[in-house]
């Protein structure tokens, strides 16, 4: 038993003041370099998280309206327009506990340096998970599946994407940013991205209102 404090912020009998409670719902991204994988693993993790008897949702916004020829002449509309998405899908989905992304904030942030742009998605959410995958990797999905976007069949921008997201590091100090990399055979562990989400994630359901 820990005979720390309820800490800064925290009202009578510890309860943290509904001001500064985080609001339903909690934010997921899932994100990463092109074929590692996100797709399969958002879906994995809304199973697993509505089995547990959780309301979770799941959109991919940058499929939604595609902006990537936006990124280089006006950043800043293209983040608007992914934020603006963002935005309605989470006003349409209010009673849900968890909003998981399929995409979200790393990937303007790995594809722009322009700071409105990158200040329209703060704060940033309060979990994230970087799937990091090889540039091999996302040749080969490319190739199994004919994708046709510039970022998957350009070289020198599969090897800007990629080493753009493994250098991706920055995130607040109150903000839990989970790198990962795949095992030997390519594949990543979705069980273990859970566990390691889930305690974070628990502890902000139950803070919500």
């Amino acid at each position: 038993m820990s005979d720390a404090g309820p800490g800064p912020g925290a009202g009578e009998h510890g309860r943290v003041p509904r001001a500064l409670r985080p609001r339903r719902p909690i934010d997921v991204v899932v994100d990463g370099t092109d074929g590692a994988g996100k797709t399969a693993c958002v879906r994995f993790l809304v199973d697993r998280w509505t089995r547990r008897g959780l309301a979770v949702a799941s959109h991919a916004p940058y499929r939604e309206q595609e902006v990537y020829p936006l990124w280089a002449a006006e950043p800043e509309r293209a983040a608007q327009i992914i934020t603006g998405i963002m935005a309605r899908f989470r006003a349409a989905h209010a009673s849900a506990d968890v909003v998981i992304w399929d995409r979200g904030w790393p990937t303007a942030f790995v594809t722009t340096t322009d700071p409105r742009a990158r200040a329209a998605f703060e704060p940033l959410p309060p979990l994230t998970v970087l799937l990091l995958s090889s540039t091999d990797r996302t040749r080969a999905k490319a190739q199994a599946l004919d994708l046709r976007g510039a970022w998957v069949r350009d070289d020198a921008l599969i090897e800007h994407y990629n080493a753009a997201y493994h250098a991706l590091v920055d995130a607040p100090a109150d903000r839990k940013l989970l790198r990962v990399v795949p095992d030997a055979s390519g594949t990543f562990d979705f069980e273990h991205i859970a566990h390691e989400l889930e305690p974070a994630l628990e502890a902000l359901v139950s803070q919500c209102y």
